[in-house]
């Protein structure tokens, strides 16, 4: 997109396409922050109950729930890259750098 700055069709075509991608990265990051913020609300919905008035199993049970929701659970992209929204904060600041940095080198 750089290198065609003066031919403008083509800049505004890049550009949109660029857009498109961003949104789409986006559309797939919110999902899985939900899923990060909902299972990091277990803990606290576990505890917020009265488990002192259930029964003895069902009190194994709780503890067994709140040593496994200690640990929130994220999705990853191949293993190497999280889905959240701090990684799609990163990725836009990142690009942006580069564009500035080419832009600049122009």
């Amino acid at each position: 997109m750089i290198l065609r700055w003066d031919d403008k069709p083509e800049v505004m075509r890049m550009a949109l396409f660029t857009i498109t991608l961003s949104i789409m990265l986006l559309f797939n990051t919110l999902p899985s922050q939900q899923l990060i913020d909902s299972s990091g609300n277990v803990f606290y919905r576990i505890t917020e109950c009265q488990w002192n008035k259930l029964t003895l199993k069902s009190q194994i049970l709780i503890q067994i729930m709140l040593i496994r929701s200690t640990q929130t659970n994220t999705l990853t992209a191949g293993k190497v890259y999280p889905i959240n929204m701090e990684s799609f904060g990163k990725i836009m600041k990142t690009s942006m750098s580069y564009f500035t940095v080419l832009k600049s080198m122009q």
